[in-house]
């Protein structure tokens, strides 16, 4: 007969990684491993009212609840973060850096060094960038924490590629322009819509304020067509290596070839 040991609590919140799992008993948190060691003291609250995927671990940390305060802890019971916050703490972890909401958002090191201060309303890791909100409005943060620009943006859309660099187009209030990833504006704010095609990446169909008509311009903020139409369809030739807008005003419908070809 098998000699089982086996895990015996009021309840057992499983973890992806396998080394512990998350154990109430008596009304008290702790951690026990997969054959019942007891890794730290039930000391903690009950989370057993918190679904899996709200508690945040991975095989180094979890985060918990003393006395109603949230903080975090190693797996062996180790103090990381006090335990001083009224909201549940969330982080999401990117290369080496932690991007953390303890009261605020901000971003630690590996070592749990703050490494942005923690006073934005929100952090989004984008690939080279992050994107931080505070008072609703959004600005551009490098990986080394350095201020790109200042939260002035309503809202920024990342785009990977345009001219083989990534970019953003930016909206403040009804006016939307483009800006690079270091922050350089490269399309200027003046249009009340900018839309891109992937597939013709160095172009943009563009409405200006107070217009319904659309025109296009290219990445080095030149016209390429006014803003006389009624539709502009951006579409890519891979064989022809050329590029065809196709414009409809009133009932007339027309395609213009990059290479200045107009067919009728």
């Amino acid at each position: 007969m098998y000699n089982i040991k086996t895990l015996e609590y009021d309840k057992l919140i499983m973890s992806q990684f396998p080394d512990y799992v998350i154990a109430v008993s008596k009304g008290k948190t702790g951690l026990v491993s997969l054959d019942n060691r007891i890794l730290c003291d039930f000391i903690y609250d009950d989370l057993s009212e918190f679904k899996t995927n709200q508690i945040l671990y991975n095989d180094k940390y979890c985060i918990m609840r003393l006395n109603g305060k949230w903080g975090i802890i190693d797996i062996c019971g180790n103090l990381i973060v006090d335990f001083k916050f009224d909201e549940p703490i969330r982080i999401e972890e990117h290369n080496n850096h932690k991007i953390v909401k303890f009261d605020k958002w901000g971003i630690v090191d590996n070592d749990w060094n703050i490494f942005v201060e923690c006073k934005y309303d929100k952090i989004i890791y984008r690939d080279f960038n992050y994107i931080y909100e505070s008072k609703n409005k959004k600005g551009l943060m490098d990986l080394s924490g350095r201020i790109l620009t200042e939260p002035v943006f309503d809202s920024l859309m990342q785009y990977d590629r345009i001219s083989g660099k990534r970019f953003y187009i930016a909206r403040t209030g009804d006016r939307t322009g483009i800006i690079d990833s270091s922050g350089k504006k490269i399309i200027d704010f003046i249009y009340k819509k900018i839309n891109i095609f992937t597939s013709a990446d160095e172009y943009f169909v563009v409405q200006k304020e107070n217009c319904k008509k659309y025109g296009v311009i290219n990445v080095k903020n030149e016209i390429i067509m006014e803003c006389e139409y009624d539709e502009i369809e951006v579409l890519k030739d891979y064989q022809r290596q050329d590029i065809f807008f196709h414009c409809k005003k009133a009932e007339t419908e027309f395609l213009f070839s990059r290479k200045e070809f107009k067919i009728p």
